[in-house]
């Protein structure tokens, strides 16, 4: 299994367009990804919406912040933001782990699909905004939650990155 592809809508520096598509979608490849660019293009927001997700093996601790959401050209923070793990190319034993959460394709494939959803809501018993976070599966219109035990085996191992 491997992540196919990354969809971002009001995470950091990332956007949504106005038809409510993805700010930026990015295709990975099945053996080796690379990621290379100038300061502030968006490769650490990449990195951490990943594990933001996914968790890693670790353990470390991700929080999500006000910094999180996205800030238009006007100032405007957005109360809300999606990132969604595209799998592919699971194996049978995957398939099995993962079963009740896979998505099927007409061609016969399937393919495993996470979302993660963030909400900033004001909490009126405590006075004070909090930030919701759910994480689900599915096909699109009909995503369930992604149970615990299914999110463990999706951790990650992160190595930190290599500096010039």
């Amino acid at each position: 299994m491997y992540l196919s592809r990354l969809k971002i809508w009001n995470y950091r520096k990332f956007s949504q367009n106005e038809n409510n598509t993805p700010g930026i979608i990015v295709p990975f490849h099945r053996n080796f990804n690379l990621l290379v660019g100038e300061n502030d293009s968006g490769k650490t927001a990449i990195i951490d919406a990943i594990k933001i997700v996914l968790g890693t093996t670790s353990s470390e601790s991700i929080p999500i912040d006000e910094d999180d959401f996205f800030i238009d050209e006007n100032g405007n923070r957005s109360s809300t933001f999606c990132i969604e793990c595209l799998f592919k190319g699971l194996s049978s034993r995957e398939k099995g782990l993962f079963l009740e959460w896979l998505t099927f394709n007409e061609d016969g494939s399937s393919e495993l699909r996470v979302i993660l959803n963030a909400e900033k809501t004001y909490d009126f018993t405590k006075k004070k905004q909090i930030i919701n976070k759910t994480i689900k599966t599915g096909t699109a219109g009909s995503e369930k939650a992604l149970d615990n035990e299914a999110r463990i085996l999706l951790t990650t191992t992160y190595l930190k990155p290599l500096r010039d």
